[in-house]
């Protein structure tokens, strides 16, 4: 799917226009419209083995660690 120019591969609404997506960069600023960026991994599993439609979808927050106003920020361990 794509949003106004931007790749979002295996995209999945869980609640308006809010989405759950594969992201190759994450830019080091507040860019998101409220979207989750997972992975390409991650977002291919979701997508084909675990979320269906009617799933119910919890977002939590999480606290920032170090202070420095960041999202939490995760590795891809599937290489």
């Amino acid at each position: 799917a794509t949003n106004g120019g931007t790749k979002m591969p295996y995209c999945m609404y869980f609640f308006q226009g809010f989405t759950i997506h594969a992201a190759y960069e994450v830019p080091e600023y507040n860019a998101s419209h409220g979207c989750v960026r997972v992975w390409p991994s991650a977002a291919k599993w979701l997508n084909e083995q675990f979320i269906t439609f009617g799933t119910q979808v919890t977002i939590l927050s999480y606290e920032d660690q170090d202070g420095d106003g960041d999202w939490v920020l995760s590795q891809d361990t599937s290489s």
